[in-house]
């Protein structure tokens, strides 16, 4: 077993001088952060190229922005990471949350296990193949691009990827209402349809660790 504890937070940013606003927050431990200039909205490639140029047997997460590490990593265990599994996770909603802002808990007692995952775990032993990183060029936000990335995780590198979401939890936090819903899709399209790809190819069902 492996105590979990964040030691660094990469953010990458659009603008150059967007770091100035988060660093006039004075955050607690705010020098566990560091900032990356993209000049444009971050792709999934852009953050797990950045895993495997410089992160190789590190435990790493690509989280949302809208969401935060919460309990259960603890019992996170590091010997599991290093055998080739994944941890796609759907994510937790405060019990204010889904009274303030009507959202729904999708890993709640009740929930329904629907494809979504707002953060992946992992630990890269070796650089991941171009292929992969080609087909996953896509931005976190648009619609069925998770079962993309655990299918193509699945078929390039091997991976077993899993969901213990009731264990490691992350917690969701966006009340805001507002989301351009056009840019969420290609020609109208969630992504794996305009890839032509089955969504259930990329499922992640909840699971134990």
């Amino acid at each position: 077993m492996t105590f979990f504890q964040v030691e660094r937070i990469y953010v990458f940013l659009e603008k150059d001088t967007d770091h100035y606003a988060i660093e006039a927050q004075n955050l607690p431990e705010d020098w566990k952060l560091n900032f990356h200039f993209l000049g444009r909205r971050m792709r999934y490639k852009d953050a797990f190229q950045y895993a495997s140029n410089n992160l190789l047997r590190r435990n790493v997460m690509i989280m949302n922005a809208d969401c935060y590490v919460d309990k259960g990593f603890e019992q996170l265990d590091e010997s599991i990471l290093n055998k080739k599994t994944m941890y796609a996770l759907t994510r937790h909603e405060t019990p204010e949350n889904v009274r303030l802002c009507n959202v729904e808990d999708f890993c709640g007692p009740m929930a329904r296990y629907r494809g979504s995952h707002d953060a992946f775990l992992f630990r890269l032993l070796v650089p991941l193949p171009s292929q992969l990183l080609d087909n996953i060029d896509y931005r976190p936000n648009m619609l069925d691009i998770e079962p993309v990335l655990i299918f193509n995780f699945k078929k390039y590198v091997k991976f077993n990827v899993k969901n213990p979401c009731k264990i490691l939890h992350v917690v969701h936090h966006h009340c805001s209402k507002e989301r351009n819903e056009t840019e969420r899709t290609i020609n109208g399209h969630p992504v794996n349809r305009y890839l032509r790809m089955k969504r259930q190819q990329g499922w992640a069902p909840f699971s134990s660790l």
